[in-house]
């Protein structure tokens, strides 16, 4: 949505076309979601100084026993262990 959000006050993409792209992604996903428990979000946040959004990602990745593939430097550098740079992932 953020990107969506940048392109369209951009006036890189038109209103109507986020909205297309959106709702085909929405469908897309449907039934593909995953929920997280709030209060290891929030203790990561608070732990960490990451965006709660971030740590989001984190705790789904530890639940689902994957890599948390990332380029925010932030998340690479509190998550070591859970964490990889995309180079570094596909270089495995």
């Amino acid at each position: 949505m953020n990107v969506l959000a940048t392109c369209v006050r951009a006036g890189r993409l038109a209103l109507g076309d986020a909205l297309s792209i959106a709702e085909r992604a929405e469908e897309f996903m449907a039934g593909r979601e995953f929920s997280v428990l709030t209060e290891p979000v929030l203790a990561l946040a608070a732990a960490s100084g990451c965006a709660a959004y971030d740590c989001e990602f984190v705790v789904l990745a530890r639940e689902l026993g994957v890599p948390l593939v990332t380029s925010d430097i932030g998340v690479l550098g509190a998550f070591t262990g859970t964490a990889v740079a995309p180079g570094r992932f596909a270089g495995r």
